[in-house]
């Protein structure tokens, strides 16, 4: 079994502004995150995975659905503002937490220009057919792409200003951050 366990909200001492949480899997750590819990009161801040076992490499994350809309916007995956009233928390692999340094003695790897804004270049140190994977601040995969040899110009048309997180797949657990300006 796997426990998660958050903070609950408070607000300026207002009335807990959650309706409810709900706990999303998942399964492989592809990207591909499905509700694995009914609604969890917005009183309740735990809840324990009694299937972990069927799914050692999977990552968790808690969606909040609120009882108030958020004034301020974010953007979408396309750059538009959206509002709403749903949040999301950081994604937590049961293995531990995410490497994001820039070398890890299994794997090294590299991307520039950075902050880009057409095209990115990812050169690594090893030969062969690899999948380079782009995702948002969600964990939502953005694109990816298949790439062979050491180096590969990658575009970034298409995809609205912001921060992201490249990774290849298959490979070490470095990830790096990519600002498309």
């Amino acid at each position: 079994m796997i426990s998660t366990q958050w903070t609950l909200y408070d607000i300026e001492n207002q009335v807990n502004p959650v309706l409810y949480y709900v706990v999303l899997r998942d399964d492989n750590n592809t990207g591909n995150f499905q509700p694995i819990s009914s609604t969890i009161p917005g009183s309740n801040s735990t809840f324990t995975d009694i299937n972990w076992s069927t799914y050692p490499n999977a990552s968790y994350r808690v969606e909040v659905i609120w009882s108030i809309n958020c004034v301020p916007a974010r953007l979408d995956n396309t750059g538009n503002f959206m509002s709403g009233s749903v949040s999301m928390s950081n994604i937590k692999n049961a293995q531990g937490p995410l490497n994001t340094n820039t070398y890890t003695p299994e794997y090294n790897w590299s991307v520039f220009p950075n902050p880009a804004t057409d095209n990115i270049i990812v050169k690594t140190t090893t030969e062969g057919n690899k999948t380079v994977v782009l995702r948002d601040a969600s964990g939502r995969l953005v694109r990816s792409w298949n790439v062979n040899g050491t180096q590969a110009q990658l575009s970034l048309e298409g995809i609205a200003y912001g921060v992201y997180f490249l990774s290849i797949d298959g490979e070490a657990n470095a990830v790096k951050k990519v600002i498309k300006e």
